[in-house]
């Protein structure tokens, strides 16, 4: 088994773009955000950078060989280093 995470690398950080409204898709909560803030983007990098260590560490403890993929990158090279990398163990 493997785990590809496909993402955009928007999501990897918050922008400095004022007041942003953003919506919990599970929840429907919403909520104002003011990304102009340096602790409130700090502390979504800090999340965003928990979450990735977190998925890493589940997918290692489960024996679950992984990659990443940013939407902007070639997935290619990214399954041929997972495959090379599973090969050589």
């Amino acid at each position: 088994m493997i785990a590809i995470q496909v993402y955009d690398k928007r999501d990897s950080e918050m922008p400095d773009v004022g007041l942003m409204r953003i919506q919990d898709l599970e929840t429907g909560v919403a909520r104002w955000v003011d990304t102009s803030s340096k602790s409130t983007r700090r502390a979504y990098n800090k999340w965003w950078y928990d979450r990735q260590q977190t998925m890493a560490t589940t997918l290692r403890q489960s024996r679950v060989d992984f990659t990443t993929v940013a939407t902007d990158e070639d997935y290619v090279k990214a399954l041929m280093g997972l495959f090379k990398n599973r090969s050589s163990v």
